[in-house]
């Protein structure tokens, strides 16, 4: 929410924040700041602070100050009900080097990255790891499958196509972000049958 020199940072704007920054949301990750900040200096040189009492905080910080850095990850794939470990049915959205605008294609053999989400195909909402509904990432580079340490999933519309946004903070503490606009929709032909 401050930067080096004490300054409140940028809140991030319609169109996100400038380049070279990342549009961090402290709720996303189990913080809460708040959404209006404003400091004055009074003539003796101290600085008072005032703001809402609310977590709704959403500031423009430079990339390289993220976790570890920020990771542009893939952008497109499919998305398709599933069945979660714990018998459950949910939804998965698998992105990466997907050879096809349709259901039924393949993925190629560059990385992939697959958030399950405990919810059904179609919910247009936001999921973050720290909220009650089960959600998890795998993310797969030549081969070795890693477990995401926190994930954060916003789905903004459905329909044959899904369009979002997510933010995966990988075990060596970098941030694989992407924001998809073509992930093909493929529910299933059959009722799922989980458990």
């Amino acid at each position: 929410m401050f930067d080096e020199q004490g300054c409140v940072r940028a809140p991030c704007g319609p169109d996100g924040c400038g380049a070279g920054e990342f549009c961090y949301r402290p709720s996303d990750y189990g913080g809460c700041v708040s959404s209006s900040i404003s400091c004055d200096e009074s003539e003796d040189g101290v600085c008072s602070c005032g703001f809402l009492s609310d977590c709704g905080g959403e500031y423009c910080v430079p990339e390289s100050v993220v976790f570890g850095g920020i990771v542009p990850g893939p952008t497109v794939g499919i998305a398709t009900e599933t069945c979660l470990p714990d018998g459950e049915s949910g939804f998965s959205v698998s992105v990466g080097e997907y050879m096809s605008n349709a259901c039924g294609g393949s993925f190629g053999g560059g990385p992939r990255l697959t958030i399950s989400v405990a919810a059904p195909l179609g919910t247009e909402a936001s999921f973050a790891t720290e909220q009650s509904v089960w959600l998890d990432a795998q993310y797969t580079v030549d081969g070795v499958t890693d477990a995401a340490a926190w994930v954060v999933l916003r789905v903004d519309d459905v329909g044959a196509v899904l369009s979002g946004e997510y933010e995966v903070l990988l075990p060596d503490e970098r941030l694989l972000v992407g924001t998809f606009g073509g992930v093909v929709v493929c529910p299933s032909e059959r009722p799922l049958s989980c458990g």
